[in-house]
């Protein structure tokens, strides 16, 4: 199982904006000096490079901070280098700890804020210590670029959704939850693209998927990894409740029974992905659950406005009538237990009506519809029957019982 945890590079950049403000802010009511003023560490060599101090006109240097004591009688600049390299100590970022398969799934590491020596001051000083008197070393602090608090305003639930797997065998239950283990604890950079089949090739073993049904052309038959598509479905949904932006997406060839239609999402190695967009100013994170009756995903990151949400909307725009039944000789002899000979029929799939159907986003602010907008157009073919005629023929004189296969038309208006 993926576990993310302290995701503070990325995490860190995306928030110096706004974080660096408020920092700010926080210590000028406190009275302290920013770190903008004066030299900073980044320039620790000017007491040698710049020649700024003249050791031969100081003989006793005698600096304190707090209760230490420093005297320095000779090698004074290297000596001042050593120790501002000793006072420095780096602020540290809040930090957010992502583990959902923990109890508390978010936890959040304080900041905690930095110290160097002001080496202008510091310089000005000993310049000007005409009496040997002792200086205080002036230090200011270094201001963590994010807070606690920070992130914890960033982190909240964006949006959920599950679909049930109750009527599904074993087999299925457990690859639709496996396929969906690979994005349990995933951490999605702003502007950062996602592939489905990337991630679980990554993330899971193939030959850990279970042989379940798929839809092949029209057809449900045996395959491995079957559920897969539920998993890729269920996330599908999440994503575009959290307003997520989606890159690549397809629909089956049939209607599946667990989303609505036009929500659906295939996926398969060689011909369909589902790639999605963070296009949120900061990380997502998504967490995955599934027992015997559902699987959910949930997706947390920043908060949305208050009173906005987002709903999904199916239209039906028509069925596509279907053509009939169409007759296939078995040549093969795949069914020679139920049919042999010429005129001998075994149904093996009735016709469906297709369907055309539009997939709607709805945006709401207070309860009140402010947006819809269309997120797919979809066709789901119609389907021919499929009757198995035997190939052998008749003896003299052989008369075949009654035919209780009907045969079924072409619907009145082919698409």
């Amino acid at each position: 199982m993926n576990k993310n945890k302290f995701f503070k590079n990325f995490l860190m950049s995306s928030l110096i904006v706004t974080a660096i403000g408020a920092s700010v802010l926080s210590f000028a009511l406190l009275g302290l000096p920013s770190k903008n003023e004066g030299k900073t560490l980044s320039d620790k060599d000017i007491l040698i490079n710049e020649k700024v101090l003249d050791d031969k006109s100081i003989t006793d240097l005698h600096l304190v901070l707090g209760e230490k004591e420093y005297r320095f009688e000779d090698n004074i600049s290297q000596n001042l280098q050593n120790l501002m390299d000793e006072l420095y100590v780096p602020a540290s970022n809040a930090e957010v700890v992502f583990d959902p398969d923990n109890e508390e799934v978010f936890v959040f590491k304080e900041e905690s804020y930095g110290q160097e020596v002001n080496v202008a001051d510091l310089v000005q000083q000993i310049k000007s210590n005409k009496t040997n008197k002792t200086i205080q070393i002036p230090v200011f602090s270094i201001i963590p670029q994010v807070k606690k608090q920070d992130l914890e305003a960033l982190i909240e639930l964006r949006s959920e959704f599950e679909t049930s797997i109750s009527s599904s065998p074993a087999n299925r239950k457990y690859n639709v939850k496996y396929a969906l283990s690979a994005f349990n604890g995933l951490v999605v950079a702003p502007d950062e693209i996602v592939s489905f089949n990337d991630t679980i090739q990554e993330k899971t073993k193939s030959e850990n998927y279970k042989k379940a049904k798929i839809i092949v052309q029209g057809d449900y038959v045996l395959g491995s990894g079957g559920g897969i598509c539920q998993a890729s479905t269920t996330l599908y949904n999440a994503l575009l409740l959290a307003n997520m932006e989606i890159v690549e997406v397809y629909n089956h060839s049939l209607p599946v029974s667990y989303v609505p239609r036009a929500f659906d999402a295939m996926v398969s190695n060689s011909i369909a992905d589902l790639v999605f967009k963070n296009t949120s100013t900061h990380p997502i994170y998504i967490m995955t659950s599934g027992d015997n009756e559902t699987v959910m995903v949930k997706i947390f990151g920043e908060p949305f406005e208050s009173g906005f949400q987002i709903k999904t909307k199916t239209e039906h725009i028509k069925n596509l009538p279907h053509k009939g039944d169409k007759i296939v000789p078995d040549t093969q002899g795949k069914y020679n237990d139920k049919i042999c000979f010429k005129g001998e029929y075994l149904r093996l799939r009735y016709p469906k009506a297709g369907s055309e159907d539009v997939g709607y986003l709805l945006y709401y602010k207070n309860g009140e519809l402010v947006e819809q907008k269309k997120v797919r157009h979809v066709y789901y073919p119609a389907q021919e029957g499929v009757i198995a005629e035997g190939v052998d023929e008749l003896y003299e004189g052989m008369k075949l019982p009654e035919n209780e296969v009907k045969f079924i038309n072409s619907q009145a208006m082919i698409f």
